[in-house]
């Protein structure tokens, strides 16, 4: 389900159906200019709009007023149906909530013979090995069955904590040594056949990857993704500026924003602890589980968010550093150069530690204040 505008001055808006989710891990403030004359405005924004993976996409593209010919499609009838078919792929290959994905035909194979796999499916597990690696098992995409122990997957709530015994016998099948990716001959195998996947801190980002790099291969120079809060630009915006990115505070029910970044070519993405959660047996539970140990984290750290040049990285590191919290994830960013902005609960208020990349590409001054 989509809708669609075009703008010659001004932004789109979210539709009704997704005003709940409008600020999820990041809030989005993708600047469109505001400038209002005489003179038709010499660049068009067009917003585009719809339902995928559980969630929302916001495709933004902005274009020359003098490249619209009349009579030729236009830019929102050519951009639509390749936005649609590269979602519907990724969902189609790596969803968990779907029978007939790859992803769900691998998880039921009962055997550890190798399984072939499409090139986008090797794709993004050479990332989540790769990644899982450098965080040191803290992006495991190996966790769903502690994710299901704690009533955040597919199944359901969970209303009680899963016993001791029994995240003990889950967790003797989880971690990614178990996988085997042969990327030239595009297998897969598992020494577990109890092993299932998960790719949900992968998939989004690769998603928004994906729709993006296939619209700048149209012809498309200045362009947003964002799928579920997850984003990356190409170019810039209506103004020719940087695309304008905002990091949501963990006030956002407030309507508070944390953070403003100009971002071109680059992406951002935010995982955090303030919205997936519930009550369990009278404690918090957040949906983030460390797969080291099976049990959901409960540090300080309330967000973390990750500017990186794909969506994909951007979005498995944020996961992995908010499960490693404030001094093991501090630590890996610092050391990999990771531009990394971590809010860390203080009573009740929130104080931002940012890495030392973080902190030369984006100043303090550019904290925003409360709407």
């Amino acid at each position: 389900m989509t809708s669609l505008t075009a703008h010659g001055s001004g932004g789109g808006r979210v539709p009704a159906r997704f005003a709940g989710l409008a600020l999820t891990a990041l809030a989005l403030l993708a600047s469109a200019g505001c400038q209002r004359g005489v003179e038709p405005a010499p660049r068009l924004l067009y917003s585009l709009q719809g339902a995928t993976f559980g969630t929302y996409y916001v495709v933004k593209i902005v274009v020359d007023r003098g490249d619209i010919v009349e009579g030729e499609p236009s830019p929102e009838e050519r951009a639509l149906p390749l936005i649609e078919h590269e979602l519907a792929e990724v969902d189609r290959l790596m969803s968990n909530y779907r029978d007939d994905s790859e992803l769900s035909e691998f998880n039921a194979n009962p055997t550890s013979d190798p399984v072939p796999l499409s090139p986008p499916t090797v794709e993004v597990f050479k990332a989540a090995l790769e990644l899982g690696e450098l965080t040191a098992g803290a992006l495991d995409v190996t966790l769903a069955p502690l994710v299901k122990a704690w009533g955040f997957g597919p199944d359901g709530l969970a209303t009680t904590a899963p016993a001791a015994d029994e995240l003990e016998a889950l967790l003797a099948s989880v971690g990614i040594d178990k996988l085997t990716l042969d990327p030239a001959a595009g297998t897969l195998s598992k020494s577990d056949p109890n092993l299932y996947c998960d790719l949900s801190s992968l998939a989004k980002g690769y998603g928004v990857d994906r729709v993006l790099d296939r619209l700048r291969e149209t012809g498309f120079s200045n362009v947003l993704v964002e799928i579920g809060g997850e984003v990356r630009t190409a170019g810039h915006n209506r103004d020719g500026e940087p695309w304008r990115l905002g990091i949501e505070s963990p006030f956002a029910l407030r309507g508070q924003v944390q953070r403003v970044l100009p971002l071109v070519d680059e992406a951002l993405a935010t995982s955090g602890d303030y919205r997936n959660y519930r009550e369990i047996d009278g404690r918090r539970v957040s949906h983030l589980i460390d797969p080291r140990n099976g049990q959901p984290i409960e540090h300080q750290v309330a967000s973390v968010s990750v500017v990186a040049p794909s969506c994909i990285r951007a979005d498995a590191l944020a996961t992995a550093l908010m499960v490693m919290g404030e001094e093991e994830g501090f630590d890996l960013a610092e050391r990999e150069g990771v531009a990394a902005l971590f809010l860390i609960r203080d009573g009740d208020a929130f104080v931002e530690k940012a890495t030392t990349q973080f902190r030369a590409r984006f100043p303090a001054s550019s904290q925003a204040a409360a709407p």
